[in-house]
């Protein structure tokens, strides 16, 4: 595969006859799901209850903007503090019997306690939830780094098999709620919208923009499954045999090096630059739609 003049940046998403207003369908995919969520806190957000909104990134980033938009203009001044938290699978976990960087947990809550622990209420907000573990992990870090007054919105979940452990850790007097359980392609462009991802190779409690990452840690986790098997030619279906062959051919591993190390292109700069301004405008967009459908009125 030739990896020259390759824009591994631009989002990809299913088309769409109508965007409605919108730059990306990935965004708008989840209008519906923010709108159900909108309409769930509609009394908390109009009373300003939130005075700081934690955005489980980097896949909370875009709904997370979205609801601090809205409360900008039904509750202006109650958001005093956004703290982005990248969560997770590679969140730190304190128990013993789970060994996901226990050793980086003392980093996370510390990066909490210096960011936000005079948070009176919290608003955790994610873009998908799947079955919710990392969920329950979070909260109870954040309870830990001092915020104890948490609830969680979700704007799409998938089986959430630990809906009961999240709302155990967040307790009675808190609640957890939801949009629908409609897939949505932001689940996978998410980084390239926001301009924000996660350190792979280090730990980092805070999320940092995809230029510095590709440029400590190569771009290989922005690299799509489909590019991946170009470079190492594995076909639909192929025997697991044959690709284990294929995956150890040093023609082919020398291209997924060369790719791996490759600086961003000017192009690809361009291009993050401009989904992120475009992205943002979206998120202008749905919240201009969520208050006319939510509130009935245009402000």
């Amino acid at each position: 595969m030739s990896i020259e003049g390759k824009n591994f940046f631009k989002v990809k998403s299913r088309e769409t006859p109508n965007l409605e207003g919108y730059h990306f369908e990935a965004i708008k995919q989840i209008e519906k799901g923010m709108v159900s969520l909108v309409e769930q806190l509609k009394p908390s957000l109009e009373r300003g209850e939130y005075d700081t909104l934690i955005s489980d990134e980097a896949g909370g980033r875009i709904p997370t903007l979205v609801i601090k938009s809205i409360l900008e203009r039904i509750a202006p001044g109650s958001i005093k503090k956004i703290l982005p938290i990248a969560a997770g699978k590679s969140l730190p976990d304190k128990a013993a019997d789970r060994g996901n960087h226990q050793e980086n947990y003392p980093h996370l809550i510390a990066y909490i306690r210096s960011n936000a622990a005079d948070a009176q209420k919290a608003l955790v907000i994610t873009q998908y939830l799947h079955n919710g573990g990392t969920m329950v992990k979070l909260v109870k870090a954040l309870h830990e780094g001092g915020i104890q007054n948490v609830d969680v919105a979700a704007s799409q979940v998938g089986m959430l098999e630990d809906k009961e452990h999240i709302e155990a850790a967040l307790g009675a007097n808190n609640k957890f709620i939801f949009g629908n359980n409609e897939w949505s392609d932001l689940h996978e462009n998410h980084e390239f919208l926001s301009g924000v991802a996660k350190n792979r190779k280090t730990y980092n409690p805070k999320p940092v923009p995809i230029v510095d990452l590709v440029q400590e840690e190569g771009r290989g986790e922005f690299v799509s499954l489909d590019d991946w098997r170009e470079i190492f030619d594995i076909q639909p279906y192929e025997a697991q045999d044959s690709v284990d062959i294929k995956l150890k051919d040093p023609q082919r591993n020398a291209a997924w090096k060369e790719l791996e190390n490759k600086p961003l292109t000017k192009e690809e700069a361009l291009q993050i630059h401009d989904n992120m301004v475009n992205a943002r405008e979206d998120v202008r967009h749905m919240a201009d739609r969520i208050i006319a459908q939510v509130w009935n009125k245009k402000i």
